[in-house]
């Protein structure tokens, strides 16, 4: 545990995550620093979990990695790109998108919190 989490209240925070297979790996780094994470741990394409993202006020939608996400999304489809790119670039409190690697790191560096 983090040297605050006994004294914080844990707080919560929303997933979607594409890989079912890091569901643990995930869970840990987030319970080390003191978050709870809940949410769906599903293996489905891109485009499903961004809509669901939407759809269930998911705080963030994690992927094993980007370049997955791009290639199962279809890039080359009209604005594809575009959308992907204004999803993750979302400001607190609304969908983001990220690799597991990236939110596993930014979790360990204090940087990945519950939007307000």
């Amino acid at each position: 545990m983090s040297r605050n989490a006994e004294s914080e209240p844990i707080e919560e925070i929303r997933l979607l995550v594409a890989n079912p297979h890091t569901c643990a790996e995930i869970a840990e780094a987030f319970v080390a620093e003191g978050i709870a994470a809940y949410g769906d741990f599903r293996d489905e394409p891109a485009e499903v979990l961004i809509r669901d993202a939407y759809e269930d006020r998911v705080d963030y939608v994690l992927y094993m990695n980007l370049r997955d996400l791009f290639d199962n999304f279809g890039t080359r489809r009209k604005g594809v790109r575009d959308l992907i790119a204004k999803v993750y670039l979302r400001r607190e409190g609304e969908v983001k998108i990220m690799s597991v690697g990236a939110a596993i790191k930014m979790i360990q560096q204090r940087r990945l919190m519950p939007p307000r």
